[in-house]
C-alpha cells in the first residue's frame, strides 16, 4: 500500500501517514489504483494534503538566506570584481581591505559578512589595526 503512493509521487513518509489514516478512519486497504466512492476519495485526498502539510512543518526544506527579486546588489563572492579583489586580499591578511570591503559591501550580503570578520578572523574587531599588529615581525 505505502509503495502504491510513492510510485505516484509521494515520500515514503507522507505515503506511510496516508496509510496510517486510513486505518484510523477504518476504510478498506489503502491502494492509490483502487477504485473508490466520492466520499472515500475525498477523504484520502485530504488525508494527503494533511499529511504533506505536516511533513513539511517537522522537515522543512532547507532555504538560501532570503533576498528581494529587485535586489540586484552583488551578494557573494564572484558577484562582483572590484569586491572580490577586496575578498582575496582581506583573507591574505591584508586588514585595510577587510575594511574597506565591510565598507563597500551590501549590507546582508556574504561580501559585508567576511570583511567584518576580518576574513572570518572571529576575534578581530578592527581588521586594519590587528592584522597590521599580527604582521608585523
Amino acid at each position: 500500500m505505502v509503495q502504491g503512493f510513492v510510485e505516484m509521487g509521494l515520500s515514503n513518509s507522507i505515503a506511510q501517514c496516508v496509510v496510517g489514516w486510513s486505518d484510523r478512519l477504518e476504510l478498506a486497504p489503502v491502494d492509490p489504483a483502487q477504485e473508490r466512492d466520492a466520499a472515500e476519495q475525498l477523504l484520502i485526498d485530504e488525508a494527503i494534503e494533511s499529511c504533506t502539510t505536516a511533513d513539511a512543518l517537522v522537515n522543512p526544506p532547507e532555504q538560501d538566506p532570503e533576498r528581494l527579486a529587485f535586489d540586484d546588489q552583488p551578494y557573494a563572492f564572484g558577484d562582483d570584481l572590484e569586491l572580490d579583489v577586496l575578498w582575496t586580499q582581506c583573507e591574505l591578511g591584508d586588514g585595510q581591505a577587510c575594511d574597506d570591503l565591510w565598507e563597500q559591501a551590501p549590507v546582508g550580503s556574504e561580501y559585508e559578512s567576511f570583511g567584518v570578520t576580518c576574513g572570518q578572523r572571529l576575534d578581530l574587531l578592527n581588521c586594519t589595526e590587528e592584522l597590521a599588529d599580527t604582521d608585523s615581525p
